[in-house]
């Protein structure tokens, strides 16, 4: 399955799958520069989060992760922030995404493991 291109005006998720953001600024750096192309960024609950080393528990993760993915007004899913807090999450997360994936073609922009 082939992903569309992006398009201006589309809807672009960011997700925090694994290790939280030291500096939040490139989060809003992200988002400016999104929004300069005509893009919507769409903040995951957890981008901006941070308990220890990552963004959030791994369940929180988990949920942000797989409800990003759901929805369907989401053209795009950029991830923030790859790492070791992913591989905690993958018996939660792909299993449920990979099921997604079989309905709908998503862009799917870094990586988590």
């Amino acid at each position: 399955m082939k992903a569309k291109a992006l398009k201006k005006g589309d809807r672009i998720g960011l997700v925090a799958p694994s290790s939280g953001l030291y500096n939040c600024s490139y989060v809003d750096r992200t988002v400016e520069v999104l929004e300069e192309w005509g893009d919507e960024p769409v903040l995951g609950e957890n981008v901006k989060g941070k308990h220890g080393f990552f963004s959030a528990p791994d369940d929180a993760r988990a949920r942000e992760f797989n409800q990003m993915f759901a929805r369907d007004d989401i053209d795009a899913i950029f991830v923030t922030c790859g790492g070791y807090g992913s591989a905690r999450i993958l018996d939660q997360e792909l299993v449920q995404a990979s099921q997604l994936l079989r309905y709908r073609s998503l862009l799917w922009l870094g990586w988590i493991a």
